[in-house]
């Protein structure tokens, strides 16, 4: 069976929702937090939920945060690739979400960012399976050099890079690009990449030989097409926002499943949209709606 192969990186996420953040030295309450799994995980729980089978190649710590991670992977069905790193713990992320549903991010890093392309040779793959990428790997240095010594030695379906917040900070930006085949990307996001590429969302698309989904939020997404065919819309259903936090991660993890199912380009973001639009309507990092879910929303469509 094809499987999602999950590279990124599975954290504990503490969650804050807010009036608004606050400015240096300010010190402000909370109107409610949780303390879950986060990161990583939201991507595979989206697609676990969506009736995908995954399987989680990072690595993960041993200690309270490394022991909650693993707990909730395995809650969801997630296949661990790779042991526990001794005497280290997996880090964490504070999320914040303000009155407007927009969502401020601080973490730490720990075990998470120990990945090395022996581990990653221990991962069986099939030429069927759909690799996912966040582009947080190409932050970490060591998880950086592994997955790009790693990645050129594979066959997979399809492999999706989602850009993620710190698209900027990527110093290997156009080997990563040139790896992939999928490039998935919200507005800041590609405004940044645009920024450091010099190209808008469709010369990206034609110089790397990519697809790429350019999110905007309930404005839908954009598919630009690596060849001359024109870009297509994809509609985002209209809902009420509670919590912004974790809907990208739906989308990633639901076009990925997708794919995995047989689904189309189009299909795939259609899916993945709906999937974003019902996670923004709940609050919590790990919101993304069951395949049985999905599929009653497009039935009223």
């Amino acid at each position: 069976m094809a499987r999602l192969i999950h590279t990124g990186q599975a954290i504990v996420d503490l969650t804050m929702s807010l009036a608004r953040v606050p400015k240096a030295g300010e010190d402000v309450f909370v109107d409610s937090h949780n303390f879950a799994a986060g990161g990583g995980f939201n991507v595979m729980a989206a697609a676990a939920r969506d009736g995908a089978e995954v399987v989680y190649a990072g690595t993960c710590g041993t200690g309270f945060f490394g022991d909650l991670v693993r707990s909730a992977m395995q809650a969801e069905g997630v296949h661990l690739a790779l042991p526990p790193i001794p005497d280290q713990d997996t880090g964490f992320c504070i999320a914040m979400t303000d009155a407007q549903a927009e969502r401020t991010f601080v973490s730490t890093v720990g075990a998470e960012a120990q990945l090395t392309a022996q581990l990653l040779a221990q991962v069986p793959l099939s030429s069927e399976d759909v690799i996912y990428l966040s582009g947080y790997s190409f932050v970490h240095p060591q998880n950086s050099a592994a997955l790009l010594q790693w990645l050129p030695t594979v066959k997979a379906k399809q492999i999706v890079l989602d850009v993620s917040p710190v698209v900027g900070d990527i110093a290997a930006l156009d080997k990563v690009l040139g790896l992939c085949s999928v490039v998935s990307v919200n507005e800041r996001e590609l405004a940044l990449l645009e920024y450091s590429t010099a190209m808008a969302g469709a010369a990206l698309a034609r110089q790397f030989h990519v697809t790429v989904l350019a999110r905007a939020g309930a404005a839908g997404t954009t598919i630009y097409w690596p060849s001359s065919d024109p870009p297509k819309h994809v509609a985002t259903p209209v809902v009420s926002p509670v919590d912004s936090n974790g809907a990208g991660d739906a989308h990633a993890g639901v076009f990925c499943s997708s794919l995995l199912a047989g689904l189309d380009t189009v299909q795939a973001v259609r899916r993945a949209n709906v999937a974003g639009a019902l996670t923004v309507t709940k609050a919590g990092p790990a919101t993304s709606p069951s395949r049985a879910q999905i599929e009653a929303y497009l039935q009223q469509l």
